[in-house]
This record gives structure tokens, C-alpha cells and sequence, in this order.
């Protein structure tokens, strides 16, 4: 009764409409069957080929994400093509507005278009897609673009960001997006004819030129390339609102940097309250292994330590539990590592007297650590008594043999090496004022083996507890904690290169542990790489680090991340990091999260946006004091042993000993085969 009723209002041009409507509705519904695509298992055969093709471009199996998103793409733009189309029930047919009518036939004429012409047309359209979206692929980091493997290996996932902020040149990628639409080919083929309309409608509206229906604009259409005053999101749903592409572009992708490539080290610069310690605490979230985070703060460890098992903790600020360290516990089974070790030495060395050592000061050092290398349970107080009473000693100089046996009986004793003992022994009572300082490198041996850390994929957190050593004990006791860590990747060169875990250590406030002078710096990078340890250094400004050590970390470091940082800093590292300086400068802190440029070698370059808080989410562990109850039984000096030590020390030789009793210089010498180290260092020298 309805349909008459509305039937009564019609006028002969709305029942000669529907009775058009019924005809096309026949024969597609008669040609339906000649489609291609004419059910999903041909359809889904279709974009799966044609996705495969796409990719294939670029020599590539797409990620999940990737694909999806292709998808999504590729199926919208089949049904505004018209080549598919959802048929009404044909009994709803008559219930059609005029409006749904007219639409319903437009649709009806453009598939029965593709029906009668699916093979010349639709492998127009293909081709078209295949170059519109392989070309899309092109200004994307290849990282986004491949199936992430995070949980199987080292690899590192970013949180995903939507493809427009991921490509290389966003407002020229949208520029070549357009104009691929206006093609001389599918023009004259009349194909995405909706497309090219929406588009050229969406740029006039973005433009600000108004247009009225069947009247010429009056005036040309900017591209998102000229809109210099627009973000990216505006550029996106401005010029492609209402079509499938404005979806893809906003599809989220994972940016994932491969294990390999964190292996060729990171650079943070993070400025001042931007959230670098945020964005640490996010990349240690991520880790799939073991990890060491070296921090001058102390705050950062302890959550650390509250939030992850398998930890090794050694806080110095745990002053009734002294942390058991010795500067010259470093063992050695080759000329090559001792050689490397020696060098290390020199890098210790330098941070004790503050700067460069000079070529005297290098020898001096270089022969002293060899002779603590061979004298038992030599601490740091061994190391003023060789400068003091040096002929205490002579039985283990004469063992170095060769060159160094022939500098401490030549060299060493004579007056122009005077002031050099001197200058070094003023520093050594300097920093050893601190008592806790002093009790910790007072043990004979070291507690913790890195090298047992590193093989076994275990957490070590180290405190420099700046606040409590001050700046300079903190920056020594650093240098002392890096050089075991190289000393240990070096020790990884009689294992297997296959066997070697990827292990990665974040090194907060970088530029108090290092200068521009020290030589060693550029071999950590090299050597950690080689032995597959990836080293993360953060700091705020470039202005903290000299022109050597910048050069350094630039040249060696394949992943550089920044934000927050000031205009001088931006223009420097656009250069480096492959982008504009505009990009680093327009990184945002926000409410939960901060933004950040990420450039990867060979990779690309990339917005990300890092999360707050994702350490603080981590469940703590519910046994954190019996951990560190267990934690100072491992790595901290028993009472009884911190008894003993004091008791040895008191009863050492010293000026008191007559003449009688002693050697040529007025001291007891320290004989070889009283007590000998218990390691393989012997066969070094001879």
C-alpha cells in the first residue's frame, strides 16, 4: 500500500528512471558472471598478486601491517571504480530515493562498463596501481616495509607510526600520488574519472578557491608541496578526504631497526625535559637479551632493578655493603689481549689525571699496568706503593722481561720521572679521599666478570652516583666499568663469531666517561662492534662533546636519534642524519609521549613517537629485597673479607722495615713466588 502511495506522486520521468534502474539491474545482474573478481576466492587472488607484483619492485615479502594496508588500498579503489560492486537486494529496488536512484544507476553503468571491456581495462588499472604504490613503497625506510622479527632476535621495534609520517618527502610523495591520477593513459581510457574529480575538488576546497557546480574554478589549485604552512596530517586529509587513500595513509607500520645494524652502535641527543631518559627506559622495554645501562643518576637503575630479573646491580651509594672491584683483576690469556688491555689502561688513566695523557705519561702508565697485571692481588694502594717504593717490586719488574723489564731498570728510578709519580700520586690521594671510593677498589679481586655477564645475556645496571662520588670519582669509576666491558668484548675473540649474544650497553651522560683526546675511543666502537656489542650513547648537547670525539661518534654510530635540540644542533646533525633541520627542530613533547627523528644507515630517516612511561608499566618484581640481599652476597665484600684485606694492609711492609732486612732501596722486596695469581697471565710474559 506504501509503494502505491508513493508510486501516486511520481512523474513520468521518475517511473521512466526506474524502469532504467530495473534495466541496468538486469544486465549486470545477467553479465556478473563473465567478472573476474566475480567471487572472493578471485578477488582475493587478485590483490594477492597484485600485492606480490607491487613488492616485488622493491625485492621484498611484505610485513603483515603492509599488507593489510595494500589491501584495504586496493579493494577500496575497485569498488569507486566501479570494476566491483554490492548488489541491493532487487527488491528494495522501488523503495530508492531519487537521490539513491541516481547514484545506484551511475554505479550500475560504470560495472557494466567493466564488464564488457574487464580485459583491456582492468590490466590498465593494474599497471597503473603497480606504479602508484611501488613508487609510494619507494619513499618509505625498508625497515617499515618488511615483517618486524622482534622476539626471535635483537631486532628493535619502534611504535608504529601511519605510512604519511613515515615517508621520506611526505609532501611530494602526496604531489606524485595526485598527478599519477592524471595520467594521459587512464584519462583517455576513462578510468578513475571519480577519483580524478575527488581529488581535484579536495585541492580546490584546500586551496581556498571556491567552486561552483558546472562553473570553471576561478583559480589554479595548489599542490601539497607549495602548502609550506601545513602539517602533514592537515596535507593528508585535506587532499584525500573521501577517497580509499586517505585510510592507507594513515595505516600504521612498525619502524624496525635489525639486530645487525644496532650492533653498528646508537647516538641519542636529547635536549634538555625533552624525555631521553623516557626514551631509554622505552628501548630497554624492548630488549630481547641482555643489557648493561651505565647512569650517573641512579634513579633509572633502581627501576630498572625493581622491574627485571636475571639483574646484576653494583651501586656504590650501598656504602655499608662496599662493591668488590680491582682496577688490575682483568684476566688475560694472549699478547693480543694484553695488548688491549694495556691500552684500556691508558683510558682509565687519562680520566685519573683529568686529561690527554702525554707521551711520557702513556709510557709510565702503559709499563706500571703491566706490572700490576703480574703482581698478586694488586689493588689500586699496590699502584701507590710501585710509585712510592718502587724497589719493593724489582723481583716482578725483572720478570716483565724485555722492553718493559729495561724501562723499570733504566727509566722508572731516575729524577725525569720524579714529577710524573708525583702529579699521578697527588691525583691517586685525591680520589681515594673518598672512603667508600677507596673500599671499593680495595678488593682483591673483582666480584663481577663481565665477559661471564656478557656470554650469558645477563642485566648489569651500574650507578656512577655522581650526586654521591662527585663529578670526578664518577666519570673514573665509569671509565673503569667501560674498560672491563671492552676488555670482555675482547676476550669474546676465541668464541665463535656465531656463538658471540648480542649484547648492548647504554651509556647515559656519554661525554663524562670519555674526551676528545682519549685514543681508545674510536677503537671501543670498533672493537665492541666486531665482538657484536652494541654500544647506545645519550647525552643533551653536541656542545659536550670536542670536535674529535664528535667526529668520532658521528662516523661510528649507524642509528642517530634526536629531539628537542637547539637550532645549532639541528643544523649539524640534518646533515648527518639525511634530513631537513626543520624535521629535528619540529619535535614535539607531548602529554605522553615525545617525538623524535630516527635515521638508521642504509635505512632512512623517520619520525617516531616514543611513549612515557613504558618502565614504570612494567609490573615490579615482588622480591626486590631478597634480590639485593643475594645481589651484595655476589658482588659486594663480605665483612670477614673486608676484616682480612684491613688486616694484610697494616701488616705490609712499609718505611719502618730496616735496612738490614731489605733490599738496595730500604724496602722488603715483594718476592714472585709468594703469592701467585691464580690465572694464565704467566705465559705473557715469559
Amino acid at each position: 500500500m506504501s509503494s502505491n502511495w508513493r508510486n501516486w506522486f511520481r512523474t513520468p520521468g521518475a517511473l521512466g528512471e526506474a524502469k532504467d534502474t530495473e534495466r541496468l539491474y538486469a544486465e549486470v545482474q545477467e553479465a556478473s558472471a563473465r567478472s573476474p573478481l566475480a567471487d572472493e576466492h578471485a578477488l582475493d587472488t587478485f590483490l594477492l598478486e597484485l600485492i606480490d607484483e607491487i613488492c616485488a619492485r622493491h625485492d621484498l615479502t611484505p610485513s603483515i601491517p603492509l599488507g593489510e594496508a595494500l589491501w584495504a588500498a586496493i579493494r577500496g579503489l575497485l569498488y569507486a571504480e566501479g570494476f566491483l560492486l554490492d548488489l541491493p537486494d532487487r527488491a528494495s529496488l522501488a523503495r530508492l530515493t531519487v537521490e539513491e536512484g541516481v547514484l545506484l544507476r551511475a554505479a550500475l553503468t560504470r560495472h557494466l562498463r567493466f564488464l564488457t571491456d574487464h580485459a583491456r581495462l582492468l590490466s590498465i588499472w593494474r599497471e597503473k596501481l603497480v606504479w602508484l604504490f611501488s613508487g609510494i613503497l619507494g619513499s618509505l625506510p625498508v625497515s617499515a616495509l618488511r615483517e618486524p622479527t622482534e622476539g626471535a632476535d635483537d631486532t628493535l621495534v619502534f611504535p608504529e607510526a601511519p605510512i604519511a609520517a613515515l615517508l621520506e618527502n611526505l609532501p611530494e610523495a602526496l604531489d606524485r600520488t595526485i598527478a599519477t591520477f592524471f595520467d594521459e593513459d587512464i584519462a583517455n581510457a576513462h578510468l578513475f574519472e571519480r577519483m580524478r574529480e575527488r581529488l581535484e575538488d579536495n585541492a580546490l576546497v584546500a586551496s581556498g578557491i571556491p567552486r561552483e557546480r558546472g562553473n570553471a574554478p576561478s583559480g589554479k589549485a595548489l599542490l601539497p608541496s607549495e602548502r609550506h604552512d601545513k602539517s602533514g596530517d592537515y596535507l593528508v586529509e585535506a587532499y584525500f578526504r573521501g577517497t580509499p587513500l586517505l585510510d592507507f595513509f594513515r595505516s600504521p607500520l612498525p619502524f624496525a631497526i635489525p639486530a645487525p645494524v644496532r650492533l653498528e652502535h646508537m647516538h641519542i641527543l636529547g635536549g634538555t625535559g625533552h624525555g631521553k631518559t623516557q626514551l631509554i627506559q622505552y628501548l630497554l622495554t624492548r630488549e630481547q637479551g641482555g643489557f648493561c645501562v651505565i647512569d650517573s643518576q641512579g634513579d633509572m637503575i633502581e627501576k630498572i632493578a625493581r622491574r627485571f630479573p636475571d639483574v646484576i646491580l653494583l651501586d656504590p651509594t650501598d656504602v655499608a655493603h662496599p662493591l668488590a672491584l680491582n682496577m688490575f683483576d682483568m684476566k688475560t690469556k694472549d699478547e693480543a689481549e694484553l695488548n688491549a688491555t694495556i691500552a684500556l689502561y691508558e683510558y682509565i688513566f687519562s680520566g685519573l689525571l683529568g686529561a690527554e695523557l702525554t707521551q711520557r705519561q702513556s709510557l709510565l702508565f702503559g709499563s706500571i699496568a703491566r706490572l700490576m697485571l703480574l703482581v698478586p692481588d694488586a689493588t689500586i694502594h699496590t699502584l701507590i706503593d710501585v710509585m712510592e717504593h718502587g724497589e719493593r717490586f724489582k723481583p716482578y719488574m725483572e720478570r716483565l722481561g724485555g722492553t718493559a723489564a729495561r724501562f723499570f731498570e733504566e727509566q722508572f728510578f731516575q729524577k725525569s720521572f720524579q714529577a710524573n709519580k708525583q702529579q699521578i700520586l697527588a691525583r691517586l690521594y685525591g680520589v681515594l679521599e673518598n672512603r667508600t671510593f677507596d673500599r671499593i677498589f680495595s678488593a682483591p679481586r673483582n666480584k663481577i666478570d663481565f665477559f661471564e655477564a656478557m656470554n650469558a645475556g645477563k642485566i648489569v645496571l651500574v650507578n656512577t652516583a655522581k650526586s654521591f662520588f662527585q663529578a670526578e670519582r664518577s666519570s673514573i669509576f665509569g671509565r673503569f666499568v667501560i674498560a672491563m666491558i671492552a676488555q670482555a668484548a675482547v676476550r669474546r675473540a676465541s668464541i665463535p663469531e656465531s656463538k658471540r649474544t648480542p649484547w648492548f650497553v647504554y651509556i647515559d651522560e656519554f661525554h663524562e666517561y670519555v674526551r676528545g683526546g682519549d685514543r681508545q675511543v674510536e677503537d671501543l666502537f670498533n672493537q665492541a662492534r666486531k665482538y657484536r656489542v652494541g654500544l647506545i650513547c645519550s647525552h643533551q648537547n653536541l656542545g659536550q662533546l670536542e670536535d674529535k670525539l664528535r667526529a668520532t661518534i658521528m662516523a661510528s654510530t649507524a642509528i642517530k636519534i634526536a629531539g628537542g635540540v637547539s637550532a645549532k644542533d639541528a643544523q649539524f646533525l640534518a646533515q648527518e642524519m639525511r634530513c631537513q633541520k626543520e624535521a629535528i627542530l619540529n619535535t614535539r613533547k607531548r602529554e605522553r609521549g615525545a617525538e623524535w627523528i630516527c635515521a638508521v644507515r642504509n635505512l632512512g630517516t623517520q619520525k617516531v613517537t616514543c611513549p612515557f612511561g613504558a618502565l614504570e608499566a612494567m609490573p615490579e618484581r615482588p622480591d626486590y629485597d631478597a634480590f639485593l640481599e643475594e645481589n651484595r652476597r655476589r658482588y659486594a665484600m663480605q665483612p670477614e673479607e673486608r676484616t682480612k684485606h684491613h688486616e694484610e694492609e697494616q701488616v705490609q711492609p712499609r718505611e719502618s722495615e730496616s735496612k738490614s732486612a731489605t733490599g738496595s732501596g730500604g724496602q722488603k722486596p715483594v718476592q714472585p713466588d709468594q703469592r701467585e695469581r691464580d690465572d694464565s697471565n704467566d705465559d705473557i710474559w715469559g
